[in-house]
């Protein structure tokens, strides 16, 4: 074998050492996540020769030109003598370790195989059932940790983000983010050629790494969840309540803010799936008995009933909370430019833990959303237009001289 020194930037490092079973390294481009992959599979075939590796692309074109050429080169520089059979895609090592290259187009196949670790490069290219089937064979009981490492820039806010940072989250997940400026190796005029060459959008996904929105026609267009929803929101006891309600069975969905120097404050949120009035009632005065709380509602609520022979509202109020309404809702797009004109404006802030209602303000479009989606958001539209109601322009009077 061999003692040679690797160099490895920290966040590589940190990549490859990392204690939890899944890591995402989600960088910028030019940042090595390739060769951090490369080195992360031969750490894993040096130290834990005794169960079989599984290295995967999306695509067999990806896994033969990225991760195998740059695992390949790897082993050359560090001077492992190595075996590749492109008949079974096996990598032997001569010290017995082995790793199966995949490609995920056919993940079907990997049913039934155990193996000890997995690294998949550009995981985001990635059919999330194709993630889910290669992540269930992390089960060989040789291994000494059943880690899988995956490396990409991000896509949006889809199933990766809900695993690792959304959601689903779980404390077995990490991700280590890393921007192309943190490689200081990049040739001169890299980075300022792709600041010219890409849009604004692909410029914060593709070189900061940042979760931007891939949705044609989204429409909070102006959320941005630094500027909106990275820090801290604390409720002040001193106020009260005020609660944007949509009634929808599944699912009930409740924003609970302050309103304090004209800026709403969202800092809970409710959100209960194949529920009722009753249960949405119910749990906000659980979370806070003593509040004085008022709530700005769906206006169809004063007829509609989703929970028994009473109308939702008088099941709010029956409950204590005073119930502060208009006659109709607004009408759609202006209840959206009213949450959009006070997004624009700073005046609305969100505590990070109201997920699902970042979520909505992340991805619910002008077009077909799923069912989960656009609840919360137009819960927290009701609040806004009430607090904030947006003031049509009359016509001008007109005297007539007769």
């Amino acid at each position: 074998m061999t003692n040679k020194i690797v160099s490895l930037l920290p966040f590589q490092y940190e990549f490859i050492t990392a204690p939890e079973k899944f890591v995402w390294l989600c960088a910028g481009l030019g940042t090595g996540k390739s060769y951090a992959l490369a080195q992360y599979a031969i750490y894993r075939m040096l130290t834990n020769p005794e169960t079989t590796g599984l290295i995967c692309a999306a695509t067999y074109s990806q896994l033969r030109d990225s991760i195998l050429t740059e695992l390949f080169r790897q082993l050359d520089a560090i001077g492992l003598k190595y075996t590749y059979s492109t008949q079974t895609q096996f990598i032997t090592l001569e010290n017995g370790a082995r790793v199966k290259a995949f490609s995920l187009e056919n993940y079907e196949v990997l049913r039934g195989i155990e193996v000890g670790w997995i690294a998949i490069d550009e995981a985001c290219l990635a059919k999330e059932e194709a993630y889910k089937v290669a992540i269930g064979r992390l089960r060989c009981k040789h291994s000494k940790a059943l880690h899988c490492r995956i490396v990409s820039t991000p896509k949006g806010f889809d199933y990766l983000y809900d695993r690792y940072v959304g959601e689903k989250f779980t404390v077995s997940h990490r991700l280590i983010h890393a921007t192309s400026y943190q490689n200081p190796y990049l040739p001169d005029g890299y980075l300022a050629s792709l600041a010219t060459g890409y849009d604004p959008r692909m410029y914060r996904q593709e070189v900061l790494a940042e979760f931007v929105s891939n949705a044609e026609g989204v429409i909070y267009f102006p959320f941005d969840r630094v500027e909106h929803a990275s820090r801290r929101v604390l409720r002040n006891p001193l106020l009260p309540i005020w609660v944007g309600m949509d009634f929808n069975v599944n699912p009930m969905s409740a924003a609970l803010a302050n309103v304090t120097q004209g800026t709403i404050k969202v800092f809970d949120e409710v959100y209960l799936k194949h529920s009722n009035t009753f249960e949405m009632a119910k749990e906000i005065r659980k979370r806070y008995p003593d509040a004085s709380i008022k709530v700005t509602p769906d206006a169809t609520g004063s007829a509609r009933k989703t929970s028994s022979t009473k109308s939702d509202h008088m099941i709010l109020r029956d409950a204590g909370f005073t119930v502060v309404r208009n006659s109709v809702n607004p009408p759609t797009e202006d209840r959206y430019n009213t949450v959009n004109g006070r997004l624009l404006e700073s005046r609305i802030e969100i505590d990070p833990s109201c997920k699902m209602l970042i979520r909505d303000l992340e991805r619910v479009t002008h077009e077909s959303n799923p069912i989960y989606l656009t609840h919360i958001s137009d819960a927290l539209g009701y609040l806004a237009w009430h607090i904030f109601p947006m003031k049509k322009p009359r016509p001008a009077s007109r005297v007539i001289n007769q």
